[in-house]
């Protein structure tokens, strides 16, 4: 009867580690496509929404803060929708993005959304609108979610979504009061256009957007929630006032 030899442990230790070696091979390979090898057909962009009150990081809540007129205040709800970006190429090419990003500063999921199929290049310019164009803001266009719903804006007084809802507090001689910044009806649309400088070659790419609350009460107008109506949404003059202060809120 035939006996087969067993293979030596030195051989079995040979195959072992050449295993080892090539799937370490392999996984540093993959690793360094993502971002040093091969160009992929698109790229991706996650744009990450960095909530400040001037240099400061926004905490919720304590009546810590000062705007330009001097009132103490704080931030107890912030909501809005970001839509219709475009990124412009340095060849003059727009991709644009036509979904409507719904932003809440009590949701972590909904402060970055990502962009994808971008094609690959050096990009100049981003634009954006803070609200929904008059096309699609139309009641009940929208998925009827909750977080929809709750930015409804009346029907009565031309219908359609709340483009923002900034809510807090403010000190009179340590007593507390209330503010609403409602914006809202299509006029009240705020576009932006940001010079960028950034090129998007691989998936996964970042880009940190800083929204700075305090700029909603100055450059034009410096807004007092003493002297000034702390609830604006049956005023269009005043929200117009809110909205002209609002084209510096974003920067990157």
């Amino acid at each position: 009867m035939k006996v087969e030899k067993k293979p030596s442990l030195s051989f079995l230790n040979w195959g072992i580690t050449a295993i080892i070696f090539f799937s370490i091979s392999f996984s540093i390979v993959l690793s360094s496509c993502e971002k040093t090898g091969v160009m992929p057909q698109f790229s991706s962009l996650k744009i990450s929404i960095h909530h400040v009150i001037d240099a400061e990081d926004l905490e919720l809540f304590p009546i810590q803060y000062m705007n330009e007129s001097g009132n103490t205040y704080s931030v107890t709800d912030l909501k809005y929708y970001v839509s219709s970006i475009k990124l412009t190429k340095q060849n003059g090419d727009i991709y644009f993005d036509q979904q409507i990003h719904y932003v809440d500063i009590k949701k972590t999921n909904s402060l970055s959304f990502v962009l994808d199929s971008i094609e690959p290049g050096k990009y100049i310019k981003i634009e954006f609108d803070l609200g929904i164009d008059s096309v699609r803001n139309q009641t009940g266009f929208l998925l009827n979610t909750v977080d929809n719903l709750n930015m409804a804006w009346p029907v009565s007084m031309e219908g359609g979504y709340h483009f923002l809802k900034f809510e807090g507090k403010y000190n009179i001689n340590s007593v507390p009061y209330g503010f609403a910044f409602h914006l809202g009806k299509s006029k009240a649309i705020i576009h932006y256009e940001i010079n960028l400088n950034k090129g998007l070659y691989y998936w996964n790419e970042e880009l940190i957007l800083k929204h700075d609350l305090n700029e909603w009460f100055k450059t034009p107008s410096n807004y007092n929630l003493e002297v000034d109506e702390p609830y604006i949404m049956n005023s269009d003059s005043l929200i117009n006032v809110i909205r002209q202060n609002g084209f510096d809120a974003f920067s990157l």
